[in-house]
């Protein structure tokens, strides 16, 4: 996690969402939040990320999977996305 958040820091949440994927495979519910994170297209909207596209769905399936992991930060991020994408 910590690797990751600091790629993101620097912008390259390409190589951030790598680490994070690797701590979410071993469990951590805040590494699948922060996964979901690295697609969100509000996200990547909020933090000024260029190069990168969002993809609402993978970003659902991962808030979904730290949802189910007991992250509560998860549930805000994926009701935020749905209904400010929603139309």
């Amino acid at each position: 996690m910590l690797r990751g958040d600091a790629l993101r820091r620097t912008g390259d949440v390409v190589a951030a969402r790598l680490f994070y994927e690797r701590a979410a495979e071993e469990g951590s519910a805040a590494a699948a939040r922060a996964v979901g994170e690295t697609y969100d297209p509000l996200v990547l909207e909020e933090e000024r990320v260029r190069g990168v596209r969002g993809d609402q769905i993978k970003a659902i399936d991962w808030y979904r999977k730290a949802i189910l992991g007991g992250d509560a930060a998860a549930v805000d991020r994926m009701h935020r996305l749905i209904t400010q994408t929603s139309g």
